[in-house]
């Protein structure tokens, strides 16, 4: 049985086995800002203020990276991420420029939202003395890794299914041995009961 599975920038199509991501364009939104701006301010009075909408950071709301290429750029990293922490990520098989990504299905875990996330912020001060969050984009990592719909039992261990927003990324290249850790323990805790 498959199910689809509508996130802010991805669309998952979730089989058994394997689950497709395809990035969701915020078209619609896009085309009704740029009219909205034109319409308050005249086409020259526009200008200045898509061109900053242009430039905006890809996890601005209002910027046009969000909302054209956020989808895309996450399934990049997801591609990318994949061969560098096997035991932490649900591996993304094959990318197709991250316009199609198929991934391992993982399972649903018992886990209650922000257990996990607030254990991963704990182990890091405690292993590390910093704080994750003026270490990493903790804007874009909110958007995941307190959500427990976010991590899945894969090859007996839990592991991130969705980890391809920035912030979520620099946690795992700067804090992976925490992340593996907090994550290996959840498993163990999991399995006691």
């Amino acid at each position: 049985s498959m199910k689809i599975e509508h996130g802010t920038s991805i669309v998952a199509i979730v089989g058994e086995n394997f689950t497709v991501k395809l990035p969701s364009p915020r078209i619609r939104a896009a085309i009704e800002t740029l009219s909205y701006i034109i319409r308050r301010k005249g086409l020259k009075g526009a200008l200045p203020i898509i061109k900053t909408l242009i430039r905006a950071d890809e996890n601005d709301p209002d910027g046009f990276k969000f909302l054209l290429e956020r989808g895309w750029r996450q399934n990049l990293r997801e591609s990318a991420l994949t061969r560098d922490f096997p035991d932490i990520v649900v591996p993304t098989r094959f990318s197709l420029f991250g316009i199609l990504n198929i991934q391992d299905t993982a399972t649903d875990i018992p886990v209650p939202s922000g257990e996990i996330y607030l254990e991963i912020v704990s182990h890091v001060q405690e292993t590390t003395g910093e704080r994750l969050q003026d270490a990493i984009d903790m804007r874009s990592a909110l958007h995941t890794l307190p959500n427990s719909k976010n991590y899945g039992i894969h090859e007996g261990r839990i592991k991130l299914r969705d980890y391809g927003e920035k912030g979520t990324t620099e946690m795992l290249q700067r804090f992976g041995t925490s992340v593996k850790q907090v994550l290996a323990a959840k498993k163990a805790q999991i399995q006691s009961r």
